[in-house]
This record gives C-alpha cells, sequence and structure tokens, in this order.
C-alpha cells in the first residue's frame, strides 16, 4: 500500500490548510510557494484545501474526484492496481486506424466499464487506436469534456482512476492502443480554483474560452510542470500509449521553449521504453564503468562488487542511463564532493545493487514522491532522471527503493531478475 504525503503549490496565499474530516491542519510553508503536510495519509483518505481560512477546494493536482468538482479530493494508490498488460507494445501510429470515442456516449451506460464490453468489436473492426475524448473531471455528470477543471482525476461519472485503468487493460489485451485528449489551453469555468492558488492564468493573452494559460508570465515555471505533469500521469499511472493536445493554436507561449516542444521531448522520452531483443548485461561491468564516468574525481566511489552477481537479460543502454541517472543525482546531492558506495551481490533469482550517498537526504516532503515526474528538490531540476529509472528498472521486471542512508544521506536499492 503506498501512502500520500500531500503538497501544494501555493504562493497566492499566506495560510494554507489541509480539511480532514471537517477539521482544518496547518501546512508547512516551503520554498518557491509550496505548502507541504509532514505526514502520510492512506489511500481512500478525502481531503481538501483552505486558503487563508477560506472554504475547502479541490486539489489542483486531485487525483479523484468521487463526488464531482465540488466535493473533496481523494488520494489514490496507483500502485496497488493489477496490470495484465507486461511487455505491451503499441501498434505503429502511422499505420493505425484510430477509433475517436466518447467515454458518456458510445454505451448507453456511459462508463468505462460499459464501453469494456464493446471493446472486442473495435477489435474486430480493424482498430488499432482508441482515441479517448477528454475524460478528465468537468462540471455534472455528462460533457464533451473540454471544460475540464481537475486535470489528473478521471471522471468520476465514467468510472474514476479504477475504471480507467481498466479499460486501458482491456484495450491492450485486445491489442489496441489508447490514446488520451488533453487539453492545456483553458479550463471550465465551473470548479476552476486554480487562479487562488497562483498564477495559473495571464491576461497577456486571451483566448475564446477566457484568460490564457500561464506559460510565460510570472510564476511561469511552476505552472508548466503543472501542465507537463498532468500529461505524464495518463502515460505513468494509466499507461496510456499518447497524447492528442487539442486546441494548440491557442497554446501561446513566448519563451524562448515554447512549452510545446518542452511537452513533446518529455513526453517522447518518457514513453521510450527499450527496443530489441535482451542481451546479456554484466552488472559488474556496467557499474565499474559508470562509477568512472558518471562520479567526478572530486568524489570518491567505493566499490564492493560480489564476483558472483550473475549477469542479467536485459537492454544494455537504458539500464545504462538508468544507473547513471541514479548517481547523478547521488552526486548532485553530495555537492561533488564525499564518496559514494556501490554494491551489487546475488539476491533469490536475480541481482541486488545498492548505491549510497552521504548527503543531506530526501527532503521529509519529497519522500514517497521521489520517483514522479517533477518531484525534485534541487532548483533547476525537472525530476524524470528518477522516473525515467524507475521505469526502465520495471520494465526489466526489477524494483526500485530509496531509504535513509544511516547517519545521513540516501540509499537507493535497485533487484533486477536474471529472466
Amino acid at each position: 500500500m503506498s501512502a500520500s504525503r500531500l503538497a501544494v503549490w501555493a504562493p497566492s496565499p499566506e495560510r494554507v490548510e489541509v480539511v480532514l474530516d471537517g477539521s482544518h491542519e496547518p501546512m508547512r510553508p516551503g520554498d518557491d510557494g509550496w505548502w507541504h503536510l509532514d505526514r502520510d495519509l492512506p489511500p481512500g483518505t478525502d481531503y481538501a484545501f483552505s486558503l487563508d481560512g477560506g472554504e475547502p477546494l479541490p486539489d489542483p493536482r486531485s487525483p479523484w474526484q468521487p463526488d464531482g468538482i465540488a466535493g473533496p479530493s481523494r488520494t489514490v494508490d496507483h500502485e496497488a492496481f493489477a496490470w495484465t498488460d507486461g511487455g505491451w507494445r503499441a501498434p505503429p501510429l502511422g499505420s493505425g486506424f484510430i477509433y475517436e470515442l466518447h467515454i458518456g456516449t458510445f454505451t448507453p451506460g456511459g462508463t468505462f466499464a460499459s464501453a469494456i464490453e464493446r471493446l472486442p468489436d473495435l477489435a474486430a473492426l480493424g482498430v488499432t487506436h482508441v482515441e479517448l475524448m477528454p475524460v478528465v473531471e468537468f462540471g455534472g455528470d455528462r460533457g464533451w469534456g473540454y471544460d475540464g477543471v481537475d486535470l489528473y482525476a478521471p471522471h468520476h461519472a465514467y468510472g474514476g482512476p479504477e475504471g480507467l485503468k481498466r479499460f486501458v487493460d482491456a484495450a491492450h489485451g485486445l491489442g489496441m492502443a489508447v490514446l488520451i485528449d488533453v487539453v492545456h489551453n483553458h479550463l471550465g469555468p465551473a470548479g476552476n480554483h486554480l487562479q487562488q492558488f497562483g498564477p495559473y492564468f495571464t491576461d497577456r493573452y486571451l483566448t475564446p474560452w477566457g484568460s490564457a494559460v500561464n506559460f510565460d508570465d510570472r510564476g511561469a515555471e511552476e505552472v508548466r510542470r503543472f501542465f507537463a505533469d498532468s500529461g505524464l500521469i495518463w502515460l505513468r499511472d494509466y499507461h496510456a500509449d499518447g497524447l492528442r493536445l487539442d486546441a494548440v493554436h491557442a497554446i501561446f507561449d513566448s519563451s524562448a521553449l515554447h512549452i510545446l516542444e518542452q511537452l513533446a521531448r518529455e513526453f517522447t522520452e518518457f514513453g521510450r521504453l527499450p527496443e530489441g531483443p535482451a542481451a546479456p548485461v554484466d552488472l559488474g561491468e556496467l557499474l565499474e564503468e559508470l562509477s568512472r564516468t558518471s562520479v567526478p574525481p572530486t568524489m570518491r566511489a567505493r566499490l564492493m562488487l560480489d564476483p558472483a552477481t550473475p549477469v542479467i537479460e536485459g537492454h544494455y543502454d537504458p539500464l545504462r542511463r538508468a544507473f547513471s541517472n541514479i548517481l547523478r543525482n547521488a552526486v548532485e546531492a553530495c555537492g561533488g564532493l564525499g564518496e559514494i558506495e556501490i554494491t551489487a551481490r546475488p539476491e533469490g533469482a536475480g541481482a541486488r545493487i545498492s548505491i549510497r550517498d552521504h548527503g543531506p537526504g530526501i527532503p521529509p516532503e519529497l519522500e514517497g514522491r521521489i520517483f514522479d515526474p517533477y518531484c525534485t528538490g534541487k532548483a533547476g531540476g525537472t525530476g524524470l532522471g528518477l522516473a525515467l529509472a524507475k521505469q526502465t528498472v520495471e520494465h526489466h521486471e526489477g524494483s526500485i527503493a530509496v531509504e535513509p542512508t544511516p547517519g545521513g544521506g540516501a540509499t537507493f536499492l535497485i533487484e533486477l531478475r536474471t529472466r
């Protein structure tokens, strides 16, 4: 069971409280307008935020709105779902047969569950890709979905997070990829509370739907992260195969790196998995090489490699990138000074690798989220390095975790099977 540690970006108010069962609990102010709750909430906990003593508002990054846009948010354990699509590879999009599907009207039931019952019919037609029209939370039970306001939460009337996961899993089981339509140029009018939290919108531009999203004005860095992350969750937590961005002509950005280019780079990188057949990978040799190339001369890499560590079947380049990302994270945590310990030994039917640093450790507000995209304690960091490392390890049927280093620091633990 994966617990949630709440954090919210709210630079506008002077005080933020989390509302739990009607009681208000103060949140701790952090850097750059972030507020943190320094304890975990179990999955299924309803909560809301109160800004400067105001009415409870949903989490801007709410993963579930079981009672709609006016109700509380609810924590979700995304690791609890039993996926059956291991090894899935989407058909080529260039030669694909795409079926655009609106969950609310595709069947009389208007839910993910009822849509699953008709997926065999689409497969029989030769459909290779199902494109879902927007499925995020919007006002009411039925609508086109282009006026969504909770961009991380699958619509409650369709079946919520569990329903969408079941739909994607079923489509993959029938050989069909799933694309999700996302709207990054505006939010709907009902239930849109983002501007009370921070400068999510700007009056520098106008869209046919009102104020434009702030991609290049004051506070834009966190807004860009918010929208990029709202796209990445469909790929990471819901196993979607791609995204369609609606009305890109109404996305205004005068930054040096346009938000569309940023999204394209990050979505492509996050979705890139190893290709081709697996081959033997000598973990000892790989870690020894990385200790020379990824650790600067100002630091010492102490290697403790058991000669009995088995060779695994895998993809060398993605694994090298994954371990390199973890090592770079350790180097940055230590400020480029001190020592990093790298160990490898046999473990069950595979190998266990640990990478230990003696830096400041993981901030309490990042515990439980350290492998999430954009979860970073480093100024200017994106947090994608560890997210990609986790994706690669799990693709190799392995696991990755982090725990405190005795005396200070962080220790990353990776287990890989020999297959």
